[in-house]
């Protein structure tokens, strides 16, 4: 299959393979409108299936993590990511929402975990 790398993004051009990514397409809409005589919802949309990912990274090295959590810093960045409607790769301009860590030990020492979502701009 073509799209192997579907659990890959590329942060402003460093590819981050996830353990896991879940996708969320959402419509934004201006203030709608309920007509008080029909009942009829009158929908003000300004765009269509903009794109949020929840991405998770874990047991990885600490030393990595933070490497990842520097790309996430900047306002808004580049992103390419699998997009399952076009049902190929597209590069969206993103922002980083929430981000969380949690570290554990292990036998072989000190893990992280990185929680972050990607919302397209």
């Amino acid at each position: 299959m073509a799209n192997e790398r579907r659990h890959e993004i590329t942060i402003s051009g460093i590819t981050i393979s996830l353990s896991s990514k879940k996708d969320t397409y959402f419509d934004l809409d201006a203030e709608a409108t309920r007509s008080w005589k029909t009942g009829i919802l009158k929908r003000n949309r300004i765009r269509k299936n903009c794109l949020k990912i929840e991405c998770s990274m874990e047991n990885r090295d600490a030393d990595y993590v933070d490497l990842v959590l520097g790309l996430l810093d900047p306002q808004e960045f580049q992103v390419e990511v699998y997009d399952r409607y076009k049902r190929e790769r597209a590069t969206k301009t993103m922002y980083c929402s929430d981000r969380s860590t949690e570290d554990y030990e292990t036998v072989s020492g000190t893990k992280t975990t990185l929680s972050f979502n990607l919302i397209e701009v």
